[in-house]
């Protein structure tokens, strides 16, 4: 039998866009996976309500229609594993100080989320450009939405029933639907990605039997920890504010449509794009439930670098708020902690967008993995 270490899991872009399930032959391998939670999602019809002059069922009454995959996995991230995973979540991108030598791309590549619902018809990949404000490339934040970036999760159970290869199961037509992030004071940094797909029927093509993870491209840079995290809260750094916990999530909100004559889902639209989050610390100063009590706005950055310095993911929300909260006394030896909750916004001067969050990771990979940084796809480099 498969046990949990036997397991593995890799993502591959969709270089012809949303719909067209060609991949590229080598994905991005997921190093330290901590669980899975895909539901390949069949649903079962039952039509026992018929009039049928028996108690038993006929077998016909009974089928598996369709099937809306979803769900996902949690790890400790690398930055390499985090750009496709970014791309599908934001859908829109740009590069800073970025340069394609000898196969392989390099630099610092910034993600805001779209601000309409992504088509579903090519494989132009949504750019934006930001304020220099933000550590930006441009003078003012613009963006265009385009298509859909899609990928295909493939998750291996290990090589069961003597089999020559790992067995494992294919979800096709994903998109990151939300995102969590946790960091405590004493741990590594954990990223929990949810994803949904486009529906299908219910059938064995989710399943093969001959996968190879070991030709996958696994990143080899080190985790990211607490020590190697920097937190700033409206200018004040972590190192005075004492934070032991952090955490964040934001949600595209997407609503799975679907159209007669096809399988389950065939599109998606977004709802609103919630970013929320909450931290913990004791009740030392005013500083922070000043905001509370003004309902002010204050910047928020929080960045990870790797123990050599190479790669780092940066995350700035220009416009928070916190959510309303009281501290309260558990007793006369207990320390006086406050949850803070709050929420980063999206602004509108001028004609031009602030997004709610940037989320920015530099490091390197090579052109025949990923094709977002070309704005396109189309092609897959590795044929």
């Amino acid at each position: 039998m498969a046990q949990g270490f036997d397991g593995n899991a890799a993502l591959k872009e969709q270089y012809k866009g949303w719909g067209d399930t060609s991949v590229m032959n080598e994905g991005v391998g997921i190093k330290e996976m901590d669980s899975t939670d895909v539901d390949i999602g069949f649903v079962q019809n039952r039509r026992e309500g018929k009039v049928r002059g028996q108690r038993t069922l006929n077998l016909d009454l009974v089928t598996n229609d369709f099937a809306n995959p979803s769900g996902g996995f949690q790890h400790q991230p690398r930055v390499m594993e985090l750009l496709p995973l970014f791309m599908s979540h934001y859908q829109m991108f740009e590069g800073v100080g970025t340069g394609n030598a000898s196969g392989t791309v390099g630099g610092t590549w910034r993600f805001a989320p779209a601000n309409r619902t992504p088509d579903a018809t090519g494989t132009n990949w949504g750019t934006f450009s930001s304020d220099t404000d933000w550590g930006g490339a441009g003078n003012s934040n613009s963006n265009n939405c385009r298509d859909f970036y899609p990928l295909t999760l493939e998750v291996g159970y290990g090589t069961i029933e003597g089999a020559n290869a790992v067995t494992q199961l294919i979800f096709k037509d994903g998109y990151v639907d939300s995102q969590e992030w946790t960091q405590s004071f004493d741990g590594d940094l954990m990223i929990s990605h949810s994803l949904l797909f486009k529906g299908t029927q219910a059938n064995s093509t989710f399943m093969n039997g001959g996968a190879n993870f070991g030709s996958n491209t696994t990143p080899t840079t080190l985790r990211f920890a607490a020590w190697n995290a920097t937190l700033s809260i409206d200018g004040t750094a972590n190192t005075t504010l004492d934070i032991e916990d952090w955490n964040l999530t934001t949600v595209n909100k997407g609503e799975g449509r679907g159209r007669i004559g096809a399988y389950g889902f065939g599109r998606y639209s977004f709802s609103d794009f919630e970013v929320s989050g909450g931290m913990r610390s004791e009740f030392k100063d005013f500083f922070l439930y000043q905001k509370v009590l003004s309902g002010s706005v204050f910047d928020m950055t929080i960045r990870w670098d790797d123990a050599g310095g190479n790669e780092w993911i940066q995350l700035q929300m220009p416009n928070v708020r916190f959510r309303p909260v009281t501290p309260n006394i558990a007793g006369g030896d207990s320390n006086i902690e406050v949850d803070w909750e709050f929420e980063g916004f999206a602004t509108t001067v001028g004609g031009q967008g602030t997004p709610a969050i940037y989320v920015s990771a530099n490091g390197t990979f090579g052109t025949h993995l990923l094709s977002f940084q070309e704005g396109t796809g189309g092609v897959d480099l590795t044929k």
